[in-house]
């Protein structure tokens, strides 16, 4: 196999994880409301459902290999934006149970984001 086609193959299946986390925020966005910030002014649901149709957005678009720089780019943000800003105050909390989950969902998004930025960056 050679390199372009195993990055091809890399692309589809990162793609297709994203548009899974995507349908996800819809399916059980209810539940997922509850990490939502308290600071943010709204209905918590309505948050979880548009990153979920990020998510889905962005995930086609690698899957079909087209529009990818934009969609990686905003992909990798949102993602630093939940490690910052759920995941990182968990990690820094007093509760063992939070600091564990936290800190390991925040090295996966970091650690995500990074490979939206790449997949953005291989737009030519």
């Amino acid at each position: 196999m050679n390199r372009e086609t195993l990055a091809r193959f890399a692309q589809i299946f990162f793609g297709l994880a994203f548009i899974a986390f995507g349908l996800n925020h819809f399916f059980s966005g209810n539940d997922m409301a509850a990490v939502v910030p308290d600071y943010l002014p709204g209905n918590k649901v309505l948050y979880v459902w548009l990153t979920g149709l990020a998510m889905l957005a962005a995930g086609l678009c690698f899957v079909i290999q087209r529009w990818m720089a934009v969609p990686g780019y905003l992909l990798g943000c949102l993602l630093l934006v939940f490690a910052l800003t759920i995941h990182l105050p968990n990690w820094l909390s007093e509760n063992a149970a939070l600091q564990s989950a936290g800190k390991a969902a925040f090295l996966k998004d970091v650690a995500l984001a990074m490979a939206a930025f790449y997949m953005g960056s291989r737009s030519y």
